[in-house]
């Protein structure tokens, strides 16, 4: 557990919550804070004077050597964090043109079924065409024959009504040559 010590001979105090949060300097940063962060980077740091610092292999640091160590250490976890952000984006990049191409092949098959199946409609439709092309010759072709039918059973009916005129008639020029013969 990492511990302070405040002046040269006190007592060392744990480091927690129920330890006492002094001034570590003029700025307000505290010496808790300062060997917690410190602590984090893998060293323990004991507070020796109000402007310097020991830590435990005995190195004695005046002000601006721990915040030359302490900016350092902001810049090392500045330039981590930046890295994983750097490396948050490459994924969703990834992961969007990944989501991009199957998007894209998704298209492409609905695409290809709809093209599928307007060549299907195409090839009914044009095969109702047809039938309905060769249904139109059958239907021309039996008018036609109808036509004819038509026009034969016209002739025909003129035809009987001319042979019944001429029976007809002959029966009357029969009857009249008799009845003048008979006179």
């Amino acid at each position: 557990m990492a511990s302070i010590n405040y002046g040269t001979n006190s007592q060392k105090t744990p480091i927690g919550d129920r330890g006492k949060l002094l001034p570590f300097d003029k700025t307000g940063t505290t010496a808790e804070t300062f060997a917690k962060d410190s602590k984090q980077a893998g060293k323990d740091i004991v507070v020796v004077e109000k402007n310097e610092c020991q830590n435990e292999e005995g190195d004695v640091m005046d002000n601006n050597q721990i915040l030359e160590k302490y900016i350092d250490k902001v810049d090392r976890d500045q330039a981590a964090l930046r890295e994983d952000i750097r490396e948050s984006e490459r994924r969703t990049a990834e992961r969007i043109a990944d989501i991009e191409q199957k998007m894209d092949a998704r298209l492409n098959r609905i695409e290809d079924m709809i093209a599928k199946s307007n060549d299907r409609l195409d090839s009914k439709i044009s095969s109702v065409e047809g039938k309905l092309e060769s249904l139109d010759t059958k239907m021309d072709a039996k008018f036609e024959a109808f036509r004819g039918e038509l026009r034969e059973h016209r002739f025909f009916k003129i035809s009987m009504a001319l042979g019944i005129l001429g029976v007809c008639l002959a029966t009357i020029y029969g009857i009249a040559t008799m009845v003048a013969m008979v006179k």
